[in-house]
């Protein structure tokens, strides 16, 4: 049996008064039942007297963690159950996509080229404290960008601060002609990238940056007979936590029951 399930064995006990436990922590989320039954002062050697045994129930690594959930005569538990990662195809290349790879459109041309200087410079390529570059980005910006520039602040303290990690914007204005478009798969976005002009290195850069796993989960709400700890029904959902090409859905549906 699963972690969760024999942990409800021991707060079954807590929960079985007339008060329900409605959340995390219970009622009050202070872990205190105020209307529960004494506890004993020591389990006896065998053991503390086995209520009912639920079916499986994943827990911790395999589950995550939760608290059950007692309302009624049901009992409510939560499993968050991690699945395969699976490599996502890039099928679309959005302006967004670029805004998180540090491109915004209408960057002036003299902003450009002292930002890439700045960026790859030999100042910003000593500073190896997290700390230590983020006061250069800040005092950089504070010293070379003109009142005009201001609307680019945030994109260049990016800039500044990602240094050499940072894409080239030539070759983020050469993926700005691929936004918008579908790709059926890897080898299809390689292909546009390779006509835009883009290397073998950058390619291979951006493929990193943007084909992310598939971070892919399954939520499944087990409800149980708060007297005998068989299962009445439970509900299961496929969330995707994808890359930031956004090739996943959510699926999403209602509770209940």
């Amino acid at each position: 049996m699963s972690k969760w399930a024999r942990m409800l064995l021991v707060l079954l006990p807590i929960a079985a008064t007339a008060a329900d436990w409605p959340q995390w922590r219970g009622p009050n989320r202070d872990g205190v039942a105020s209307q529960a039954i004494a506890l004993l002062q020591e389990f006896p050697k065998e053991g503390p007297k086995k209520l009912w045994e639920s079916e499986p129930i994943p827990g911790g690594d395999g589950g995550g963690c939760s608290q059950p959930v007692v309302a009624g005569e049901r009992v409510f538990v939560f499993a968050n159950t991690r699945l395969k990662k699976q490599p996502v195809p890039p099928r679309g290349l959005t302006k967004d996509t670029l805004a998180a790879l540090g491109w915004k459109d209408g960057i002036p041309p003299d902003l450009a080229t002292r930002l890439e200087d700045a960026r790859v410079g030999e100042m910003r390529s000593g500073l190896k404290e997290n700390a230590a570059v983020v006061k250069w980005a800040d005092e950089w910006i504070k010293a070379n960008l003109k009142p005009e520039e201001q609307p680019f602040q945030a994109v260049t303290r990016m800039r500044l601060i990602q240094g050499s990690r940072a894409l080239a914007l030539t070759n983020l204005t050469k993926l700005v002609a691929l936004a918008g478009q579908e790709y059926a798969d890897h080898d299809r976005f390689d292909e546009r990238m390779k006509a835009q002009g883009l290397d073998d290195a950058t390619r291979k850069q951006l493929m990193a940056k943007l084909a992310t796993p598939d971070r892919s989960s399954s939520d499944t709400l087990y409800c149980l007979n708060r007297v005998d700890g068989k299962t009445v029904w439970k509900k299961c959902r496929v969330v995707f936590k994808s890359g930031i090409l956004g090739a996943s859905k959510s699926g999403i549906f209602t509770w209940g029951g």
